[in-house]
């Protein structure tokens, strides 16, 4: 069963967001006399102090339009203390970039774009909450607003953190921290180190954590925040728990839901109820277990809290199973995977799948429980998450166990085996002891001064009295020694006699290590070169600010990708490439990255803009870079690509492909977009040396909305179990269903068709699809 996670990662921010100092202003008047100044308002200056409040005070549904015109009044006001030269900007003499009014209106202007941000995250459009964070951040980066930096890096760790990311949000959170620090800001802090330690939690790095929570429980109290003391003291309560110390779990956990009480905050008692639910299901009193949860989700649900629902959902779910109701089990985990589904919960929905697929395990039922515990398991190791991936681990060597698999038994179970391990080590308990200790110590310490004097004159005399018992040990010490040594001796001389033998034994061990290491040196390396291969793929980000209706199906063969897209805009014009190297791993890999260099030194360096030209330049490039010129076995090496140049000042799309067709959708009808019967480097088709390659290309008029596929041919070529391609039709097919404006929609559809095309195939080939909405 799932205990409860107390995470109050979404929380804390949305409490501590109130604190901003450049973001948050008075909110004393009401919509309606808010409206009448607005009206009235004389100077800029004040109408974008009232647009800020309206912000905050008017339905969800209004809210945007007050944002937009706080955003077009500090844009306007900017744009007027500065002079368009050539493109740019330049501050006029009379107002320093730093000047009090400019600042004033940038700082506004960063409101704004946190405002959008934080609706756009309501509305779970993860990637404009994103990039409108990311340009907050960069407002306060020039305007010096340390606390602003901090806030937004925050934000934006908190949606990589539901996004499963959890790199980026430890990367950000740190970073954050950092800022905070340096500026000493206490609450920033405090938040900081408590959302540090649940990210650390969910790395199961327990160590880490209960270092992070005390932390923030200290600066908690120095600043003597009730609900802030009851997050950090709760969350220490839950690695007590997985530690299976029960009495100082429920010691926890009930001093926090009395600090929330006192505090009155209703989601802090929904989460205490929630963990105190859980301990008495632990305790078999499943009415006092059921009567907690219950008022935990009444409590949830007149705050529409989804995240909270599900899991108060997935809780009792447990619990009648537990009882033998399978049906009401069944119906409640239902309920909360779906909300989760709903709201992005990855590491929740690991839970509800592995016990809906465990139910089904119960019945017999083995497809069915395989179906969701594989589920499970898929999003377990996309998250990284150790625990997740031991529970899934756990049931999949129960079912295949039970099927008479046994070599997938076998590998589940080492998987169980090796995350368990990384959970509950004896270096994480005594951490958890260490820690609290230390704690207890300094706040002791920090509490009476007087007492700490009269503990130390008495551990001198405890010392004391220890220094003499260890004289006595140390001569006992000594004549165990001894008596050791002589039994050591003569199993160094039985050793000796025996060690011929087992020679050869050390030997084939000895060389299994090394390969073991080779092994591990050489995957090690190729996970390295992804990270490499990855820095040169353009952002999301930076083809969203440019194309926000876009979406890009990018799977790799193997660790490293023969395949790679490319993505530069300059002035009016927007080239975008979808390119196919020689081979896939690491071959593909290393051709991918000259690729891409040429790309660069023809387009950006060289200027080039028509799409013909480029591609005949870039061969040139590629043929001279691998001295296709002396005609040995790697003359073949090379690539094929599709690119497009879109006028977006005369809608117009300039195409050109070697051997990469790509496909343009006008009013639901696709049109091939043919490229040239050749591709970027090598010999020609009869073997000959080709230094100079030309190839044809085509401009389309753009309609309002035209959409651009570019795609390479590892979708078409998959095989499915009856050895069928997948073929060009029915991927034309797909990408006429590729029609929504939710970009998340059409990459769930692309994966799924894709899956269940292949089913237990094996991948033949790296896969790339680009769908931009231009």
């Amino acid at each position: 069963m799932r205990v409860f996670r107390f995470n109050f990662y979404k929380f804390n921010l949305l409490l501590f967001s109130f604190l901003q100092i450049n973001y948050i202003y008075s909110q004393n008047s009401k919509t309606d006399s808010l409206l009448a100044e607005l009206n009235v308002a004389k100077h800029d200056t004040t109408r974008c102090n009232i647009l800020n409040d309206l912000c905050r005070k008017v339905s969800n549904s209004e809210t945007i339009k007050y944002i937009k015109q706080l955003e077009k009044l500090a844009e306007t006001n900017l744009k007027a203390l500065s002079t368009n030269k050539n493109g740019s900007v330049e501050f006029k003499s009379n107002n320093s970039i730093n000047s009090p009014r400019i600042k004033f209106f940038k700082t506004h202007l960063g409101n704004a774009y946190n405002l959008f941000a934080s609706y756009y995250e309501s509305d779970d459009d993860f990637i404009n909450a994103l990039l409108f964070y990311k340009k907050g951040l960069k407002i306060c980066s020039e305007i010096d607003d340390k606390n602003g930096s901090a806030y937004f890096l925050k934000k934006m760790a908190s949606i990589y953190f539901d996004q499963g990311n959890i790199n980026n949000a430890l990367d950000y959170q740190l970073e954050s921290l950092k800022i905070y620090e340096e500026i000493d800001n206490k609450e920033g802090i405090a938040n900081s180190t408590n959302v540090l330690g649940i990210i650390y939690n969910n790395l199961g790095n327990e160590q880490k954590a209960l270092e992070y929570y005390n932390k923030s429980l200290k600066t908690q109290e120095l600043i003597g925040n009730k609900i802030g003391i009851g997050e950090a003291v709760y969350n220490l309560g839950h690695i007590y728990g997985d530690q299976g110390d029960e009495s100082k779990e429920i010691e926890y956990y009930t001093k926090a839901l009395k600090l929330f009480e006192e505090s009155g905050s209703k989601s802090g008692i929904a989460f205490a109820l929630s963990g105190i639910g859980i301990y008495y299901f632990h305790q078999k009193n499943i009415p006092k277990s059921l009567e907690c949860l219950n008022k935990c989700l009444q409590i949830r649900l007149e705050r529409n809290d989804k995240r909270g629902i599900s899991e108060c959902l997935n809780n009792l779910g447990f619990i009648y199973n537990s009882q033998g109701d399978i049906q009401k089990a069944l119906e409640f985990y239902h309920k909360s995977l779906n909300i989760k589904e709903e709201i992005g919960d990855k590491d929740g929905m690991t839970y509800a799948l592995n016990h809906i697929g465990f139910i089904y395990f119960e019945r017999k039922n083995y497809p069915k429980a395989i179906e969701y515990c594989s589920k499970s398991m898929k999003i377990s190791k996309e998250l990284g998450f150790p625990a997740t991936i031991r529970n899934a681990a756990e049931k999949l060597n129960q079912i295949y166990s039970a099927m008479g698999d046994h070599k997938n038994a076998l590998l589940n179970y080492k998987l169980f085996i090796t995350m368990r391990d990384s959970i509950n080590n004896i270096a994480n308990k005594k951490a958890s002891i260490k820690n609290q200790l230390k704690y207890e110590y300094d706040k002791k310490a920090l509490a009476d001064s007087l007492q700490l004097a009269e503990t130390k004159k008495l551990s001198k005399a405890q010392l004391a009295e220890s220094t003499a018992k260890l004289k006595q040990e140390k001569t006992q010490r000594f004549a165990l020694i001894t008596g050791l040594t002589l039994v050591l001796i003569f199993l160094i001389y039985t050793f000796i006699r025996f060690r011929h033998s087992q020679k050869q034994k050390k030997r084939i061990e000895h060389q299994k290590i090394l390969v073991d290491q080779s092994q591990k040196k050489i995957v090690d390396s190729i996970n390295y070169a992804k990270k490499i291969q990855n820095s040169i793929l353009p952002s999301g980000d930076e083809i969203s600010a440019i194309f926000p209706k876009h979406f890009i199906f990018f799977k790799p063969k193997d660790i490293v990708s023969g395949d790679f897209y490319w993505f530069y805009h300059r002035d009016h014009l927007s080239f975008i490439a979808v390119a196919d190297c020689t081979g896939h791993g690491v071959p593909g890999a290393f051709m991918t990255m000259i690729a891409s260099a040429g790309l660069n030194e023809v387009i950006i360096e060289q200027n080039s803009i028509q799409p013909e030209i480029i591609l005949s330049s870039l061969h040139s490039t590629i043929f001279k870079g691998l001295q296709q010129q002396k005609g040995d076995e790697y003359s073949q090496d090379g690539l094929d690509i599709s690119l497009a140049v879109i006028d977006h000042k005369s809608h117009l799309l300039h195409f050109s492909g070697a051997h990469n067709h790509g496909f343009l959708i006008d009013n639901g009808e696709i049109r091939t977009l043919k490229a040239s019967p050749k591709s970027i480097g090598g010999l020609n088709i009869l073997g000959e040396i080709e230094p100079n390659r030309k190839f044809k290309g085509e401009t389309y008029q753009l309609n309002k909305d035209s959409i651009l596929i570019l795609s390479t041919d590892g979708i078409y070529d998959q095989l499915n179990p009856s050895d069928e391609k997948f073929g060009l039709q029915r991927f034309k097919e797909l990408i006429l269903r590729l029609n929504s404006d939710d970009n998340l929609v059409n990459l769930k559809t692309a994966e799924q068709t894709f899956n269940n095309w292949k089913q237990e195939v094996p991948q033949l080939d790296d896969i790339l699809m680009i769908k931009i909405k231009l």
